[in-house]
């Protein structure tokens, strides 16, 4: 533990100068200049906000999870309502009698 202590401690300032060093873009919404892309649209306190219906594939992925999982329901369902159970004995037993009349 003392070993993966002292490799983070000599890369923390390393981190902390290229963080420093890099130049970092900013990216602002100005809905007032209709600065907005296509897909988006303004959105209160001058924000462009992506327009989520017209991500069709979004949606149709949703729609196909729940179809999916509607059908393995369904498929269970129908499985477990015809099921037979059988039980099977794990030691032989001696002392049991059979007959003809066991068996209806």
């Amino acid at each position: 533990m003392a070993d993966i202590t002292n490799v983070l401690n000599a890369i923390w300032p390393i981190l902390g100068l290229f963080n420093l060093l890099i130049p970092h873009t900013v990216t602002a919404d100005y809905c007032e200049f209709d600065l907005c892309d296509i897909g988006q649209y303004c959105c209160g306190d001058n924000k462009c906000c992506t327009k989520t219906l017209e991500i069709w594939f979004f949606w149709a992925g949703i729609l196909l999870v729940i179809f999916a999982l509607a059908v393995a329901a369904g498929v269970r369902y129908t499985r477990n309502r015809h099921a037979t159970y059988v039980l099977v004995a794990t030691h032989p037993v001696d002392d049991v009698e059979i007959n003809r009349h066991s068996f209806k």
